[in-house]
């Protein structure tokens, strides 16, 4: 009886290893993809402390109440101007790694809810302040109040659902295999 001298396994086995093809590392694409999460978190922070910045007036006067308003909704406009322009960042870079893939899917599908919260506020917010200054009785100045709060409120959701998708598209982006590349 004579002996194969290659067994079959290990021809299957090179034969599998050649159609996965090479092990995934971060290209330097994925570096970018990187540095574009730093940046970020750094736009993030920047609006958060923007955001904390904005107080409710303590006076009862309805000017200031509406310049409260006016501004609210010019930060609203103002995060989802930054948020699209971080979306076209991180859909310019386009990642070598699976994980990286799927953390910039992530990201690009909360930014994208994010930006849409941002700007339907502002816009429910411009829109209850001309309602409220153009009530003609104090019960549709209530009225338009609560329907403000009402619509601003249903944007908690979508607030929340993008948060979350960024939050883990970060992660999984910041942890994908990196190595750097050697010139």
């Amino acid at each position: 009886m004579r002996r194969a001298s290659r067994p079959w396994s290990l021809l299957v086995l090179i034969a599998l290893a050649g159609l996965l093809g090479p092990p995934a590392v971060a290209s330097a694409s994925d570096a970018g993809l990187q540095a574009v999460v730093k940046r970020d978190l750094a736009v993030q922070k920047r609006l958060n402390a923007v955001g904390t910045r904005l107080k409710a007036p303590s006076s009862r006067s309805f000017d200031a109440y509406v310049r409260y308003l006016r501004r609210s909704a010019n930060h609203q406009s103002r995060i989802s101007r930054n948020v699209l322009a971080l979306r076209r960042r991180y859909r310019a870079q386009q990642p070598q790694t699976t994980q990286a893939k799927r953390g910039r899917l992530l990201a690009l599908r909360g930014h994208r809810d994010l930006a849409n919260a941002s700007g339907t506020s502002a816009g429910v917010l411009r829109r209850g302040i001309e309602e409220m200054t153009n009530a003609p009785t104090e019960g549709t100045y209530r009225a338009a109040g609560r329907r403000m709060l009402r619509l601003l409120k249903a944007q908690d959701r979508r607030y929340d659902r993008g948060n979350r998708r960024v939050s883990r598209g970060r992660t999984l982006i910041l942890n994908a295999p990196w190595m750097p590349t050697s010139s």
